[in-house]
């Protein structure tokens, strides 16, 4: 962390274009046009355009989704991971949030309240 902290306050850290890590290690570039771009692993490298590419009623469907207490109804918003919302996925039979780029990237627990494990819902809009 020390060498992360010094690299910070430096102002010449790298960061990846895609999540916005700082690259302490190898990195992967992409020349477009007169700009060199920055990546921190493959899986950035290849979901670079992932907003342009991604289906505007799918985007617009992560976009609106939504953690519900299954007792008390509160509410919160998804957590995020590499700047973009996380999604439900099913890994070795559990439940669990997912970063956009895949389970090599971020996994978490679903959040609990009321010690329920919170749903997963579209917000009424």
């Amino acid at each position: 962390m020390e060498l992360e902290n010094i690299i910070i306050k430096s102002n010449i850290a790298i960061k990846c274009q895609t999540c916005k890590k700082i690259i302490l290690n190898e990195f992967k570039t992409r020349e477009i046009g007169d700009n060199t771009i920055y990546f921190c692993c493959e899986m950035c490298d290849k979901y670079f355009s992932y907003d342009e590419n991604m289906d505007t009623p799918e985007k617009d469907r992560l976009e609106h989704m939504q953690l519900v207490c299954p007792k008390c109804n509160i509410s919160q918003i998804l957590p995020t991971h590499c700047n973009r919302a996380m999604h439900h996925e099913v890994i070795e039979g559990e439940d669990k949030l997912v970063c956009w780029m895949g389970i090599k990237c971020g996994v978490v627990e679903i959040p609990t309240h009321c010690g329920e494990p919170m749903e997963i819902v579209s917000k009424n809009l």
